[in-house]
C-alpha cells in the first residue's frame, strides 16, 4: 500500500485564448462535451484560463451533492478544456497502468476512502491534496494487466447484452409506428378522445397498505429510457402526497427532466407525488398502447414545450388531461400489446443475464480492490 500522490502529478496547463479547445465536463458516465451533456454550453463565454486536459489525463468535479466523486480519464478526444475548479492530473510513475488506476477510481474501496477526506456541509469538496493521500495497492504490472483484462471482458459482455436490449426496444417502437403512426398527427385517422376521459388520473386519497407491506415507488427507482423498475422497496406507512396504482394503470412522471419515465406496473403499489397514475379501461385503451404513445418522441417534444417552472419544470396538467389521443380499434391495440408482452419476455431474459454479469463485476471489483 502507498499514497496515491506517489504515482500521480497535477497538471496546470491553461488556455491563453478564448474557446481554444472544446469545453468538456466530467460526469458519472465519463468525460463528455459540455454542450452535449447540458444541450448547451453553460461555461462562461470567456474561458481564458480554463484548464487544458489532454488524452490520457484524469479530471473530476471537485464538488459533489451526493457524496460520490467520479474521476475520469480522457480517452475519446485528443484535447479539451474544463473549468478551473476541476483538478487535472496524470500518471507520473511507470509502476501503474492508467487502465488499472481508472478501475481503482470506480471501486467501492476508493469511494469509502474519499468519503472520509471530502469536506463541506451541504456540498462536499474533494481537493487534489486530499486525493493524493488516498491509499492504493500497487500490485505487479502483470497482475494489473490480468485485472484489467478480466474486468474488461465482463464489461464487454454487459455491453453486448445491453445492445440486445436496445434492439428489442427499437423493435417495439418500430411496430408502434407501423401500426399507429405519429400520435400527434393521427396519420391513420383514428377516433380522437381526451386523455383524461380514456385513462382517468387517480386520486391520492384512496391509497392503502396491503398486508402491512406495500410497494412504494419514486422517480429514482425508474430507468429513464425504458421505464424499467430498477429496485423495489416495501413500506408500511403512507405519506400525505401519494398516488396508488395497480395492474390496470400506467404511471407517468410529471417532472420534465424525466421525459421518458413511463411505467407499466406489475402489482399494486403506492407512488410519490412526482408520478401520475392513469387507470386504463382495456375495452377502450390498452396499457401498452398508452405507455408507448406517452414515450413517443413527438409526444415527448409536445409536452416538453408545455412545461412550466424555472428550477424544476413540471408538466402542465391541463395540457396533459386535454391531450387529444388517437384511439385505434381495440383489436389493433391488443395485437400491439401481445407483441410487447412477447418482446418483454425476451427483455426479461436479457436483463437477468445483465444482472448476473453485474453481480460478477461487483464481486471481482471487491476482490481486486478491497
Amino acid at each position: 500500500m502507498g499514497k496515491l500522490g506517489l504515482y500521480i502529478e497535477e497538471v496546470n496547463e491553461k488556455t491563453t485564448q478564448n474557446n481554444q479547445y472544446e469545453v468538456l465536463t466530467s460526469s458519472q458516465g465519463g468525460i463528455v462535451s459540455q454542450e452535449d451533456y447540458f444541450n448547451k454550453q453553460v461555461a462562461s463565454t470567456d474561458n481564458i484560463g480554463y484548464k487544458i486536459i489532454r488524452k490520457g489525463q484524469f479530471t473530476y468535479r471537485s464538488m459533489s451533492d451526493t457524496g460520490k466523486f467520479y474521476i475520469n480519464r480522457l480517452t475519446n478526444k485528443e484535447v479539451g478544456i474544463v473549468s478551473p475548479a476541476y483538478p487535472v492530473f496524470k500518471i507520473a510513475s511507470d509502476k501503474i497502468m492508467p487502465e488499472y488506476l481508472s478501475l481503482f477510481f470506480q471501486s467501492e474501496y476508493f469511494q469509502g476512502q474519499i468519503s472520509n477526506k471530502a469536506s463541506g456541509s451541504t456540498r462536499l469538496a474533494l481537493r487534489y491534496s486530499k486525493l493524493e493521500n488516498v491509499e492504493i495497492d500497487i500490485t505487479a504490472k502483470e497482475k494489473q494487466e490480468e485485472i484489467v483484462k478480466n474486468i474488461d471482458s465482463i464489461k464487454k459482455a454487459i455491453e453486448v447484452e445491453e445492445k440486445e436490449q436496445s434492439i428489442l426496444d427499437e423493435l417495439i417502437k418500430s411496430r408502434f409506428n407501423k401500426l399507429f403512426g405519429d400520435p400527434l398527427l393521427n396519420e391513420y385517422g383514428f377516433e380522437i378522445k381526451e386523455l383524461s376521459k380514456l385513462a382517468p388520473f387517480n386520486s391520492v386519497k384512496n391509497a392503502i397498505v396491503v398486508n402491512n407491506n406495500t410497494w412504494l415507488l419514486n422517480l429514482d427507482m425508474i430507468e429513464s429510457d425504458t421505464g424499467r423498475i430498477i429496485e423495489k422497496i416495501r413500506t408500511s406507512e403512507i405519506g400525505d402526497s401519494t398516488i396508488e396504482f395497480d395492474t390496470t394503470c400506467v404511471l407517468y412522471s410529471k417532472l420534465r427532466p424525466y421525459l421518458n419515465k413511463v411505467v407499466i406496473p406489475d402489482e399494486y403499489g403506492i407512488g410519490t407525488s412526482e408520478l401520475i397514475s392513469m387507470r386504463c379501461d382495456s375495452k377502450i385503451i390498452t396499457r401498452e398502447y398508452l405507455a408507448y404513445s406517452l414515450r413517443h418522441k413527438s409526444f415527448v417534444n409536445y409536452i416538453n414545450s408545455k412545461t412550466g417552472g424555472a428550477k424544476m419544470p413540471r408538466t402542465n396538467m391541463n395540457d396533459l388531461r386535454s391531450f387529444k389521443m388517437p384511439i385505434p380499434p381495440t383489436e389493433l391495440q391488443e395485437r400491439f400489446s401481445s407483441f410487447v408482452n412477447q418482446i418483454d419476455k425476451l427483455k426479461f431474459n436479457v436483463q437477468q443475464r445483465i444482472e448476473k454479469y453485474k453481480e460478477l463485476l461487483d464481486k471481482k471489483m471487491n476482490e481486486y480492490f478491497n
